[in-house]
């Protein structure tokens, strides 16, 4: 049995690149683990210095559309942070900024041991715009998947239940996440737990891009989030609620469960992961109208 896709095929113009928050993580391909010194880094003005008398940038992780991601040290308490600042250009539409800075103080204030912690946001001197947050040491879940393949079935349930737990913070402080893929989830080390979920990158530089500032906005309306996982009504521009990542989690548990994602004419779960208790739950969270998905993370 097959069931119709509700999503977009992907295609290399309808695949949407975010910089990103998931560069925070310093597994070795997030932080670089070679020792040779880029040209760009050698060119990078904020190497070196000490930010808002108490953050000491050290390298970069990450570099994106939107901006570019720091490893600092924090010489106040003596830990270890990551620190995106922005695109100049960001900054120069202050009703954006405004939308921006509320995002900012509602991420601050989340304390759930699945989200990244975002400590402090605010304007450098220069007037661009940063997020000081939580240094992940850890790899992501598509590192993960590239390396390993799909987890066990009792592996992925639990990593889709400590996702939904971050990502019900998240909604419940009134954010929608906008990009859930495998790239946004990391896995961390937590005593014994290998597997502790750490959801990053939500929908606070995106705030932003809502006002058409950011590369991912497109003639036919607001775009966000990567073609693969979007939902319906985002990738046709359309307002979106917590509920288009609901359908990006379902995308997620169904690669997850499968090993393949749900594109078209897609087979039940059960057919590849032998397990018929997930049908219902995917093909519910993959409904293509919003109002016949679940309506809450926590359903």
């Amino acid at each position: 049995r097959t069931c119709p896709g509700s999503g977009p095929k992907p295609s290399p113009a309808n695949t949407f690149s975010l910089p990103a928050a998931a560069s925070v993580g310093s597994s070795s391909k997030a932080a670089g683990s070679t020792s040779r010194t880029s040209s760009r880094e050698i060119a990078d003005p904020l190497l070196g210095t000490v930010l808002l008398e108490q953050f000491r940038v050290e390298k970069q992780i990450g570099v994106g559309g939107m901006g570019t991601v720091y490893r600092a040290h924090q010489t106040t308490i003596g830990r270890d942070v990551a620190i995106k600042v922005l695109r100049p250009e960001l900054a120069r539409d202050e009703q954006a900024v405004a939308r921006f800075e509320r995002e900012a103080r509602l991420a601050t204030s989340l304390d759930h041991p699945n989200l990244v912690r975002v400590f402090l946001s605010g304007r450098l001197p220069d007037n661009r715009l940063y997020i000081v947050m939580e240094l992940l040491e850890g790899r992501s879940l598509a590192d993960e998947l590239d390396e390993h393949g799909v987890p066990s079935l009792e592996r992925a349930v639990i990593m889709i239940m400590k996702l939904c737990a971050g990502l019900g913070a998240v909604h419940d402080a009134g954010i929608v996440h906008r990009d859930i893929k495998p790239e946004n989830i990391y896995l961390v080390r937590r005593g014994r737990d290998t597997d502790f979920v750490k959801l990053v990158d939500f929908g606070i530089a995106r705030v932003l891009q809502a006002e058409g500032i950011g590369r991912t906005t497109t003639q036919s309306g607001r775009v966000f989030g990567t073609a693969t996982y979007i939902s319906p009504e985002a990738a046709t521009g359309e307002d979106t609620d917590q509920r288009s990542d609901i359908y990006s989690v379902g995308v997620l548990t169904y690669q997850l469960l499968t090993g393949e994602l749900p594109i078209g004419h897609f087979p039940l779960p059960s057919e590849r992961a032998m397990d018929r208790r997930f049908d219902k739950i995917v093909l519910h969270a993959l409904a293509k109208e919003p109002t016949r998905r679940y309506q809450r993370v926590h359903d």
